[in-house]
């Protein structure tokens, strides 16, 4: 899920790359994923939909961040990509930026214990 989180934060759009989103879908919709070569098909979305959202929000909430999962988000910054996965530093923000305000589904603590 936190890995999701982070591909649809960083896959937006803006730098010319499809724009992945992350949503619950209904049973009439089409979760493919259209690229710019699809036009030929009849694919002309340009945002990709991933996952359902509410099942990725709740595996988040019910498998906290391990220290396993914090060694390797280190070790990627480290080794690999000089970068980190936010939800994994801040586990908080899948709630502040994938759960609209004002649901009731919106923790008032942002879906984490912060004691």
């Amino acid at each position: 899920a936190r890995a999701l989180f982070y591909m649809a934060v960083r896959y937006d759009g803006d730098d010319g790359v499809v724009d992945l989103e992350l949503k619950d879908f209904l049973a009439e919709e089409d979760p493919r994923c259209c690229r710019d070569d699809d036009n030929y098909r009849g694919c002309s979305s340009e945002v990709c939909y991933m996952g359902q959202l509410s099942a990725l929000l709740r595996w988040h909430l019910e498998d906290p961040v391990s220290d396993e999962e914090r060694a390797r988000n280190a070790a990627v910054q480290a080794r690999f990509q000089g970068n980190r996965n936010p939800f994994v530093d801040l586990p908080q923000l899948a709630w502040l930026l994938f759960v609209e305000e004002g649901s009731a589904e919106r923790l008032s603590d942002c879906g984490w214990d912060n004691a």
